[in-house]
């Protein structure tokens, strides 16, 4: 599934995957591949019981809000993300 999210992002950001070059070293960048987000647009038109199913199908039991992948995307940009390199992180709280 990972060399799917690869092949889409690169198809459709053709530079997402090449490297950025720094004066120290090249950092080839990473993907957040996430799953459904609880947004606006995402919950229009579901019913309280779907939504409450879908949840409920998460180890959490609830739905992923864009912050959960926001504080992600964070850690990548940050100095604690920089040895993690050319990785597709899912970000979908536990579904399989």
């Amino acid at each position: 599934m990972e060399a799917g999210y690869f092949r889409l992002a690169k198809i459709n950001r053709p530079n997402l995957f090449a490297p950025c070059i720094s004066a120290k070293r090249p950092k080839i960048k990473d993907c957040v591949a996430p799953g459904a987000t609880a947004t606006e647009q995402w919950l229009k038109g579901k019913s309280e019981e779907l939504l409450q199913t879908i949840a409920n199908l998460s180890p959490l039991n609830r739905l992923r809000t864009p912050e959960d992948t926001a504080s992600l995307v964070a850690f990548f940009v940050s100095p604690q993300g920089e040895w993690v390199n050319g990785q597709v992180i899912r970000v979908n709280g536990g579904f399989a």
